[in-house]
């Protein structure tokens, strides 16, 4: 009889499914702001330390991409304690002056690692939050792509007359970063004159350099607010500045007797333009890829055709050739002269072998 219950009691626990205890639903949802002190947008600020209270534990994650405005140390230290984190300011601030603090998602509750997105503290050593706004793009100028993690600088008034040796020797009085699409932002201005400008940094010390890109300097009054686009350039003074593309006419093959002329590989672009582009003879185009140019050519007619082109995809730029040296310039900070105008055809060109193609240009 006892084998026999043993058995049984065998077969009961063999069959038996261990079901862990469950818990509630996976916590989706980002750490809450509950309060601060002092309290966010405070004016007449006056403290060092900066204390945010929050619904659960949190930590800071990536600290480097906290990024504060108008001056990048601004910051002496930052700990997480459970539900608190602090923030110990520099000793000295501004007088009169806007200061934010971007988190840009470096905070994160401790068990999940949800973000707190958009958080930003700010304050006023003044008696008001300067609320204006500065935004748009940047794009390296002759190859139409985004400028990322560019220095983005603004000096308070007008300081066209001594910009290259003022960019070189002075830290802006406010600046940003742009982002992996170029874009950049700045809030919490006061309204006024600045110098908007921006240069690749790629030291990262705040100021320019001549192996480095750069725009030309804009004047704003800034009223509430504003968008500015940019381009940057490498500067003709530049040692090692973008070689000239000279016009290659042994590239294009352009005799009639070959029109229409298939080669393996091999395709025919007809380009056709407006006016604009060919009446006064001050245009050249370039077929480029990847920011090389490999087919250059005059627009000196409303159809300029190109019987050789090796099959693959490709950019066409048209370059506003001024001087007439069959070449594209770039520009100068020091004399404040403007590189000559790009433009870009916005669609890709497909080439198919022994294929002709035609295309409106319509820029």
């Amino acid at each position: 009889m006892k084998n026999y219950i043993f058995f049984l009691l065998i077969i009961f626990l063999s069959c038996a499914n261990v079901i862990p205890p469950e818990g509630g639903p996976k916590d989706t949802f980002p750490p809450i702001v509950l309060d601060s002190a002092p309290h966010n947008q405070s004016v007449y600020f006056t403290d060092n330390l900066i204390t945010i209270y929050f619904d659960e534990n949190v930590t800071i994650k990536n600290e480097s991409n906290i990024h504060t405005l108008p001056e990048p140390d601004l910051i002496q230290s930052i700990n997480s304690k459970g539900k608190i984190i602090e923030i110990n300011l520099k000793n000295e601030l501004r007088k009169k002056t806007t200061y934010v603090i971007d988190f840009k998602g470096s905070i994160v509750d401790l068990n999940e690692g949800n973000k707190l997105k958009d958080f930003k503290y700010v304050f006023s050593t003044g008696e008001a939050i300067d609320n204006s706004v500065i935004y748009g793009s940047v794009a390296v100028f002759d190859q139409n792509e985004p400028a990322e993690n560019s220095l983005v600088g603004l000096y308070i008034g007008d300081i066209t007359n001594n910009f290259d040796s003022i960019i070189r020797a002075q830290k802006p009085d406010f600046f940003a970063f742009t982002n992996e699409n170029g874009y950049y932002n700045y809030s919490n201005l006061k309204n006024g004159i600045y110098t908007l400008m921006c240069v690749e940094d790629k030291n990262l010390n705040l100021k320019y350099e001549l192996n480095e890109r750069v725009s030309m300097p804009l004047i704003i009054n800034l009223k509430d607010s504003l968008q500015k686009n940019m381009k940057i350039f490498l500067d003709e003074r530049h040692s090692l500045t973008i070689k000239k593309d000279s016009i290659n006419n042994s590239l294009l093959n352009m005799n009639e007797d070959s029109i229409g002329e298939k080669l393996p590989e091999y395709g025919l672009l007809n380009l056709f333009f407006s006016p604009k582009f060919y009446k006064n003879k001050h245009y050249i185009g370039q077929i480029i890829a990847d920011g090389e140019v490999l087919q250059d050519f005059y627009i000196n007619d409303s159809i300029v055709t190109i019987n050789k082109v090796q099959k693959g995809v490709f950019q066409l730029r048209i370059v506003h050739d001024l001087n007439k040296n069959k070449q594209w310039d770039t520009g100068n900070v020091k004399t404040l002269k403007h590189p000559e105008q790009i433009y870009f055809f916005k669609d890709s060109i497909h080439i198919r072998a022994n294929w002709e193609l035609n295309l409106n240009i319509d820029i």
